[in-house]
């Protein structure tokens, strides 16, 4: 998926046979805008779905720093084409 990422200029996504999508990756990757946050805090991973990541960075990292704490194993993943084909072939 990565390589189709990088090199192809317009990929089809099939299910059951069938053309489900199609388009640029940019395209296929556009989506819902969703970012997901990640973050461990007193042990528990704390997941955060947004559209808005710098925003919401901002806000942790400042109430992280005013509390003298680390956000451990903090992590901003955004959707990739291997998801958008899982969430298109379920």
């Amino acid at each position: 998926m990565e390589e189709a990422q990088t090199l192809a200029d317009r990929l089809a996504i099939l299910r059951d046979g069938r053309i489900v999508s199609v388009g640029t990756p940019r395209e296929l990757l556009a989506g819902d805008g969703l970012v997901e946050i990640r973050y461990r805090r007193d042990g528990e991973e704390v997941v955060l779905a947004t559209t808005e990541p710098t925003r919401v960075l901002h806000e942790l990292t400042a109430e992280a720093l005013a509390r003298g704490e680390e956000l451990e194993g903090l992590a901003v993943l955004r959707r990739s084409l291997e998801d958008v084909y899982l969430e298109l072939t379920e």
